[in-house]
């Protein structure tokens, strides 16, 4: 049986998929990160004034998209408990599902896109070369924060020998997505970095490339969706019951935005 011990561990870890599951929401990159990275630099009056105007102008914007949405831009419960324990999954419903809210959301993250290459070119050689670093440093941070949750939320299942051989096999190839998406998700954010590097946004390409990488990130989440019901299902039906019980109780709490 499973032992409440055993809550935190699991539903931080078992229930994600990692970096490559859902975008980061568009508006929170210069909000959250560039402008406290900026903030940090030694901007002149002249530069901060531009910054002031440039996200005032994004906020409006932002604002006025957010009005527009039927919904109000609130947000959307998480999935339900029996959802998350099934054992099987609709990879095509799902992965049409993700493509057209990753397809919804890209207007928006076009213009995050926008507002990035501005602010970076508001700056001095200088400045960009010390804001480069600290997004560097940013990075690093998270993937060690990412490594330390990487723990194995089914490690004090009481589980037979045989479920113990086939969520070792599971492991390995959950072990294996992870590791081939946080390589796409570096590969993505390097090449949308040196768009962002450039005098002028070229959108065509930012375009082709953030297809591409939507495309890779719908597969590895529906990849990953149907490693957890394979796991899923190697469980007997009292503990996927218990676990579901567990997540009605504790989690995951976090919502999402349609």
């Amino acid at each position: 049986m499973l032992k409440r011990t055993l809550i935190a561990v699991t539903l931080s870890a078992l229930f994600t998929v990692g970096v490559q599951a859902k975008p980061q929401a568009p508006h929170d990159g210069p909000k959250v990160q560039m402008l406290q990275q900026l903030r940090k630099l030694d901007l002149t009056q002249a530069q901060k004034e531009d910054v002031r105007l440039l996200m005032k102008d994004f906020r409006q914007e932002a604002k006025a998209r957010k009005a527009d949405k039927p919904h109000g831009g609130k947000m959307h419960p998480a999935p339900s408990p029996d959802r998350l324990v099934a054992t099987e999954v609709d990879a095509q419903a799902m992965a049409d599902k993700l493509a057209a809210g990753m397809e919804k959301r890209r207007p928006m993250r076009l213009r995050v896109a926008q507002l990035e290459n501005q602010l970076y070119n508001l700056l001095t050689p200088e400045q960009q070369s010390a804001l480069s670093e600290m997004r560097r440093e940013h990075h690093r941070d998270i993937a060690k924060k990412d490594k330390k949750k990487d723990r194995d939320p089914l490690s004090r299942f009481e589980l037979t020998e045989e479920q113990n051989a086939q969520m070792t096999a599971l492991k390995e190839q959950r072990k294996e997505l992870k590791k081939r998406a946080m390589v796409s998700e570096k590969g993505f954010r390097k090449q949308e970095k040196s768009l962002i590097k450039q005098p002028q946004l070229d959108e065509a390409q930012w375009l082709a490339l953030v297809k591409q990488h939507e495309q890779q990130m719908v597969e590895n989440f529906v990849a990953m969706a149907q490693l957890r019901a394979s796991m899923m299902a190697v469980l007997t039906e009292a503990q996927r019951q218990e676990l579901a019980d567990d997540l009605e109780t504790f989690g995951p709490q976090r919502k999402h935005r349609g």
